[in-house]
């Protein structure tokens, strides 16, 4: 039994809450807005910034972009002046546009004007199917286990989604109603705890152990000449990690990613077994999803 689904449905994430007291924002003047994130969007705070300092930068830089973009800004790792830095010249000059049309559509049809409840259906439908279920999936199936998700039972989602999103979440804590309907049963040391996440020190293991890959792969010839991916920038972003100028650690982990994805599955698949090129260190393989959508075994 595992609890996907619990934040995207009963409002675990900040970037909920952020909708809230950005929209209270938005009735600021956008001559007042505008300059917010322009200045925000120069700073890069250091790795070791605390983390509701980073997370209040970040809000900051997305308060005046329309609603959509400030949605791929909060939950994205590329996008706008980002985006345009690290795109190579194969990558179509409209892709940034593309990206936020696609996520406005998603936004639309969740059948709510509330900003956070649109968020919540964007989350449900994009990051939830598309990454995180298929993490549990490969992780379970790994090991012979069959996973299931209580929170993902649809008839609880429908009825979830026609509270409104008050019921869920304040500017200041999150999961209301979770927390209300679990007070008899869980110790107030648990029902209280902030959240906690599951993430790995990636961070150090590109300082330490990872190095090496990553100049191999991601800032090398074969990388550049791919076009997908602009190599000054990746190697200026990995030059502000190393120094610990900033902590770059998601934007890295999705190039690295990238280009051994390209490596596993797209070389692969154009020249054979031959094409795929031995890198120093051993690195996650990832899953190859054929244009016909059936699973290819990695």
């Amino acid at each position: 039994m595992n609890g996907d689904g619990g934040d995207e449905l009963l409002g675990g994430y900040n970037h909920y809450r952020a909708v809230a007291v950005a929209n209270a924002a938005g009735r600021l003047p956008r001559w007042i807005r505008a300059p917010i994130g322009a200045v925000a969007r120069k700073f890069d705070l250091p790795s070791r910034s605390p983390r509701p300092l980073r997370l209040g930068l970040r809000f900051a830089q997305a308060l005046p972009l329309r609603r959509a973009e400030r949605y791929l800004k909060w939950t994205g790792h590329f996008s706008g002046v980002r985006f345009r830095r690290i795109a190579g010249e194969n990558l179509p000059p409209d892709a940034a546009e593309a990206a936020e049309d696609d996520i406005a559509s998603v936004m639309a049809s969740v059948g709510s004007n509330e900003p956070a409840e649109q968020e919540m259906g964007a989350d449900l439908r994009t990051s939830l199917p598309g990454d995180l279920l298929v993490k549990m999936d490969i992780a379970t199936m790994a090991n012979s286990l069959e996973a299931r998700s209580p929170f993902l039972d649809h008839k609880l989602v429908e009825f979830v989604a026609s509270l409104p999103s008050s019921y869920k979440f304040s500017a200041s804590r999150s999961k209301l109603l979770l927390r209300e309907a679990m007070k008899a049963d869980l110790p107030d040391g648990v029902l209280h705890r902030g959240k906690m996440g599951f993430s790995a020190p990636v961070g150090r293991w590109l300082r330490g152990p990872l190095r090496q890959l990553f100049s191999e792969t991601v800032v090398s010839p074969r990388t550049a000449q791919r076009g997908f991916i602009s190599e000054p920038e990746a190697r200026r972003l990995f030059d502000e990690h190393l120094r610990s100028r900033a902590d770059n650690t998601r934007l890295l982990w999705n190039l690295l990613m990238l280009e051994l994805w390209f490596r596993e599955c797209v070389d692969v698949a154009r020249s054979g077994p031959s094409g795929l090129q031995p890198v120093a260190h051993r690195a996650p393989r990832p899953m190859c999803y054929p244009a016909d959508g059936t699973r290819d075994q990695p």
